[in-house]
């Protein structure tokens, strides 16, 4: 099987960091803990990272070294952090279940339920469910964000920004033919389903998912004590970088969590939820399209990857500084959440998938 992330990111090494004072987690894995110590300590991606592992319905967090260069507090169970587009999750999460409740349909046109010209090639419409595989056509940012600086490059973007940028598409392929990557399928896709619905992203997030599964520290607007306890992240010269402002692109990377309260969301695919979102949560996973490898395949949402006679989905995130990964294993039911305060092409993804699948080696970074 090939590398299963493209590492092309990973540009200069980090700075020299004094790590006094990084303590382990009393019930994490040891195994893990170094494996977080060696990414930290000697490759340098980060201040602090951390590993949350579900299996059997328990939580159990792993974490070394410190929120920051200057605070010596460890990341943990209820470290806050910008999961980013592990957001899209939730997007296609909404778009399931709203299928399940019989409100949209995932062969629904995009101009079905948002207004502005058709998404189109050769007579060919972009549906929700092109939108939510990354096969629209669409490219990874809208035309209007393409050169900005990536410190930060959607603060501000309104709703009339992504329906202006909607109209300038010109799709070079049939939606469906091929992955591409995309934010702006996803603030699309949010933007769709609330205008069906009448009700906010944010509204339509609290009412449908957050609020069902209890995830009272979810939000796309930390409150004040979620930023006492958020991860500060770093750019790739270890400059501190500023968490990303979404706008209207926030249903494709907008919302901060912990390995808490994503654990209660991650058990939808473990087996321990029993609600009806379970039901919805599954149907995400029936749907085969082109991922960005040959070796991936798109679910809704989803990557699916097929190491060992295993079936793995999983998702990362890359925003503000901190890169995240979600997984879970179908046929053991393990899941697994991580994040490292460090931007790259890398992050812990590597040991997130080692946790899941024994058999993938954990890279050097």
């Amino acid at each position: 099987m090939s590398p299963l992330f493209d590492r092309r990111a990973l540009l200069a090494a980090g700075a020299s960091l004094a790590f006094a004072g990084s303590a382990r987690a009393k019930d994490g894995s040891p195994e893990l803990v170094e494996a977080l110590r060696r990414r930290v300590a000697d490759e340098k991606q980060g201040t602090g990272a951390a590993v949350g592992v579900i299996r059997a319905g328990r939580l159990e967090v792993s974490s070394y070294g410190r929120f920051s260069l200057d605070d010596p507090r460890r990341p943990g169970a209820d470290t806050v952090f910008q999961i980013a587009s592990l957001t899209k999750i939730f997007t296609a999460l909404l778009l399931t279940d709203a299928v399940r409740r019989g409100e949209v349909a995932l062969d629904d046109p995009l101009s079905k339920h948002l207004p502005g010209p058709p998404i189109a090639f050769e007579g060919r419409e972009a549906t929700l469910l092109d939108l939510a595989t990354h096969t629209s056509g669409l490219p990874l940012r809208p035309a209007s964000r393409v050169d900005r600086s990536q410190d930060d490059p959607y603060a501000g973007y309104s709703e009339a920004d992504l329906h202006a940028d909607l109209a300038l598409v010109r799709l070079t392929r049939a939606p469906g033919a091929a992955f591409q990557y995309s934010n702006f399928d996803y603030g699309l896709l949010g933007d769709a389903l609330a205008h069906r619905l009448g009700r906010s992203y944010a509204e339509l997030l609290q009412s449908r998912i957050l609020g069902p599964l209890g995830m009272h520290e979810t939000t796309l607007t930390p409150t004040a004590d979620m930023r006492r306890r958020a991860i500060p992240g770093y750019d790739l010269e270890f400059k501190p970088a500023r968490p990303w402002e979404l706008g209207a692109l926030a249903p494709a990377g907008g919302l901060f969590s912990t390995l808490q309260d994503m654990a209660k969301f991650l058990r939808l695919w473990t087996g321990e939820a029993k609600t009806p979102l379970a039901q919805a949560a599954a149907a995400m996973l029936t749907t085969d399209r082109p991922g960005d490898a040959p070796d991936i395949r798109m679910a809704i949402g989803w990557r699916r990857i097929r190491p060992a006679e295993r079936t793995l989905f999983w998702s990362n995130g890359n925003a503000g500084g901190v890169r995240s990964f979600m997984g879970f294993d179908v046929e053991t039911r393990a899941g697994v959440i991580a994040y490292v305060n460090r931007i790259s092409g890398l992050g812990v993804d590597d040991i997130g998938v080692h946790v899941l699948d024994p058999s993938q080696a954990i890279e050097t970074a």
